[in-house]
Formats: structure tokens, sequence, C-alpha cells
């Protein structure tokens, strides 16, 4: 009879877990965390759970991390979105690969996409409107150093 149990919990675990990733992509950390929740499933049900849905290429968490940097580049910095994928539990090794293949590049691209979105013009911004639109990218991520060097770009296109 604890053969049953352990099959049927098992066999409602896994369809949790692709209930859960088919209604939003997940880290394993984030799937681990919600199949855990209190009066689910115990450790062991959890690990081969997992081990089922990577065998199935479900749970990735190298291709969630460059999806989620892909779909929110444009919007924050690299750093941001480092330090976001961090608190999802993405391990430092896949974050290295990332912060390798996404560089400094598309930070001056973000930061002129944000600027031309404000509809602030660097050139003829004041003192005031200048301070408010850094305060702006650097609550995005970007640095003092990353923001000058795409408000002098903009500057010098124009």
């Amino acid at each position: 009879m604890a053969q049953d149990q352990t099959e049927d919990q098992l066999s409602a675990a896994k369809r949790k877990a692709l209930y859960l990733l088919e209604r939003m992509p997940r880290t394993e950390k984030q799937l681990r965390d919600k199949l855990a929740e209190p009066g689910t499933y115990d450790s062991e049900t959890i690990d081969t759970v997992i081990a089922y849905v990577k065998s199935w290429h479900y749970l990735d968490d190298e291709k969630y991390a460059r999806d989620y940097i892909e779909g929110r580049k444009a919007a924050k910095s690299l750093r941001a979105l480092l330090y976001e994928l961090r608190g999802k539990g993405i391990a430092e090794s896949i974050l290295d690969d990332c912060r390798e293949a996404y560089q400094e590049e598309d930070a001056t691209e973000a930061i002129c996409r944000l600027i031309q979105k404000k509809g602030i013009d660097p050139k003829t911004a004041d003192v005031k409107e200048r301070a408010k639109l850094y305060r702006y990218l650097s609550g995005r991520g970007f640095s003092y150093e990353e923001i000058r060097k795409a408000c002098a770009a903009l500057e010098e296109t124009d």
C-alpha cells in the first residue's frame, strides 16, 4: 500500500510540476519552492520530479536566463537583470555566461531608447531635467558612466 501511495504522490507531483511550467517558465529553484510548500511533497519526490522535467527539457535555467535577459534588456541594465536572476536561484556560472554574452553595447542602446521614450533631449535639457533623467536611468540599474556615455552619444548624433 505504501508503494501505491508513493507512486500516486509522484504522479501528482509530476502533474503539478507540468501544470506550473505550462503557466509560466520557472527556474529550478522556483519550481522546487513551489513543490515544497507546506503539506505538499517530500524532498525525494521533488528531486525525482525535477529530474523528470529536466529530462524532457521543460526546465532549463540557462535558457530561462537568456530569455529573461533578452526580453527585458531594453528596459533595464544587465547588472539589474543579473541581480534579479540571482534572486530567482540561477547559478553564478550561468550568470557569468550571460554577462559575457550581453556586453556594454547593449547598455548604451537600451539607455538611448529609454531617453528617447522619455522625450528628453540631453542637449537641451536643463540641470533639473538631466538630474531627473539620471535618477530614472540609475533606478533601472544603469551606472553613471553608462548613462553619461549614452547621453554623449545622443548629443553627437544630432
